[in-house]
């Protein structure tokens, strides 16, 4: 399971870079291309007919004025403007770009810092996917990506519930609505394409990300600690760095209030196990709905036992974005 997810999310990531990448080179021979064999002219602003239609005067005299539609990648920066620099397609005269360094240069360095970030993403994602070895991410309490060491604690096993695998993927629907809306809608702007896409599929990402944490999640327990383990993952815990046991309640915050107090937000309240190192930083939060009911209680025992912690109840409140 580790080396398929491993191999899976690098080969999305790289798709994504080779992508994105190409897209860039496209654009930026596109208009050096341009630049090379279009005829370049000045006009007047006339109108801005559309998200990327405008309409331009050329000429001075009367007799000679006319109106081309002319086609630009946004219309960012145009408004106000009088004179704008076109180019003309020598072969189709009816084929007009507006030029500029803006207009004209604006697009393709978008598409080149996206490629960037997916670059540098993908470079991290290959660092941490190595990560460190067993020995000291046992050693340290951290959490890893490599292959978890075969020695498994047995005492006590539990899982997470299917339910808590399905909500997110019921989720990801909105990334998807999103995602087709940037690909289908040509009506949008391209920067409001490519923000609806680049949303879309983040969402996406994370959401199958949390449902893949969920589906796979184990947690395994003896007296000398537990283990958190996923698809994504890894961590040892033993029992002498838990310094605290919360039943934490986390209520988001509704933009009014009653008599200057605010409200949570109905319906959006949740609850969990927490567990947190000596200074109160969190170890690794569990679902209250672990299974089997038996091996939670019989965890939760074991904890007592060792630590001498019995959960406490703590809510918290937290702005809602």
């Amino acid at each position: 399971m580790y080396s398929e997810v491993r191999v899976a999310i690098l080969l999305l990531l790289t798709v994504a870079t080779a992508v994105s990448g190409w897209l860039a080179a496209a654009a930026i021979s596109s208009r050096i291309a341009m630049l090379r064999t279009w005829q370049r002219s000045e006009g007047r602003l006339y109108t801005l007919a559309s998200p990327n239609v405008v309409e331009i005067e050329f000429g001075r005299d009367t007799d000679e004025r006319r109106v081309v539609a002319a086609t630009a990648d946004h219309i960012l920066f145009l408004a106000g403007t009088e004179r704008v620099t076109a180019y003309t397609d020598p072969s189709d005269p009816k084929r007009v770009r507006i030029g500029g360094l803006l207009q004209w240069w604006l697009w393709p360095a978008t598409l080149a810092l996206t490629a960037v970030v997916f670059c540098v993403v993908l470079g991290f994602t290959f660092s941490f996917i190595r990560g460190r070895d067993a020995g000291n991410a046992m050693a340290a309490g951290t959490w890893s990506f490599a292959l978890p060491p075969a020695e498994e604690p047995s005492q006590i096993v539990m899982h997470a519930p299917p339910s808590e695998a399905k909500w997110p993927l019921f989720w990801s629907v909105l990334g998807f609505v999103a995602f087709c809306c940037g690909v289908f809608i040509t009506r949008m702007g391209p920067f409001q394409r490519l923000w609806a896409i680049s949303a879309g599929g983040l969402f996406i990402m994370g959401t199958f990300m949390l449902s893949l944490y969920n589906y796979t999640l184990r947690i395994s327990a003896d007296s000398r600690g537990l283990r958190v383990t996923s698809a994504l993952g890894w961590r040892d815990v033993p029992w002498k760095l838990v310094g605290g046991v919360e039943l934490r309640e986390v209520s988001p915050m509704v933009p009014y209030s009653i008599n200057g107090k605010l409200l949570p937000f109905p319906g959006r309240t949740t609850r969990s196990y927490v567990f947190t190192g000596a200074g109160r930083d969190t170890l690794f939060r569990m679902s209250m709905h672990m299974q089997p009911p038996e091996d939670r209680r019989r965890f939760f025992e074991l904890c007592r036992e060792r630590t001498g912690l019995v959960e406490k109840f703590n809510h918290l409140y937290v702005p809602d974005i």
